[in-house]
């Protein structure tokens, strides 16, 4: 098995079996389950309410419901790892694909992502201002001159440095907002981050991009 994107931790055996059976699943049947996955995702707090969509999914499949937890457990490995290291689409397209998954899944998969990317980072980013007290913010606007990445050369960046309190210390979060000054495509601007006032210098972007550096983990999420 090549090297792995999400995790550098050993892979479950039961893994690769997993995929497999992912793989012998129709379509409908696999986008169906990608679908309640995605709501987990979303909304991880509605615990029972995604055990009972996995047990109706079950049912109507004839898949027996322990096999399908395994599945749906190996199924979280990749996004999980994703939100902890700030993975790119084709990063979590290339892990499923690596873990065995087929390449007409894996895609599905890495563009349901990139469609679930801007609540994804809402989440993220809105659970850590309230968890911790927000005491000052600091930010400042460039142009990107040179990055690896060429759609970034020439895009604006935003970055802050959020001061949060926990407990009787502080820490420094950092987050980078990376905004693609194309004026042909129609935006509703920067995201606002909960809990905190920041002014909308840029009136117009259509691509953004979080870094959230918190706890030696980065979140790296686009949001179009």
């Amino acid at each position: 098995m090549g090297r792995l994107h999400c995790t550098q931790d050993p892979v479950p055996e039961a893994v690769g079996g997993d995929m497999q059976q992912l793989n012998q699943l129709g379509a409908q049947q696999f986008s169906a389950l990608t679908e309640v996955l995605f709501h987990f995702l979303t909304e991880p707090k509605e615990v029972e309410r995604f055990l009972a969509q996995l047990s109706e999914f079950a049912t109507t499949n004839q898949i027996s419901l322990g096999p399908l937890r395994s599945i749906v457990k190996s199924l979280l490995l990749v996004p999980n790892g994703a939100l902890k290291k700030g993975l790119t689409a084709e990063q979590v397209r290339a892990d499923f694909m690596t873990l065995g998954l087929s390449e007409e899944k894996a895609i599905y998969f890495s563009e349901k992502w990139k469609q679930n990317a801007p609540t994804l980072a809402r989440w993220a980013i809105g659970q850590t201002l309230m968890i911790n007290q927000l005491v000052d913010m600091e930010w400042k606007f460039g142009v990107t001159s040179g990055s690896s990445e060429l759609e970034k050369v020439g895009s604006i960046f935003l970055q802050l440095k959020l001061v949060v309190k926990k407990g009787n210390q502080t820490e420094n979060v950092y987050i980078e907002q990376h905004l693609d000054r194309n004026p042909s495509k129609q935006s509703a601007g920067p995201t606002d981050l909960p809990g905190t006032t920041c002014q909308k210098a840029v009136d117009r972007c259509t691509v953004a991009t979080f870094n959230l550096y918190t706890n030696g983990c980065c979140v790296s999420i686009a949001l179009f």
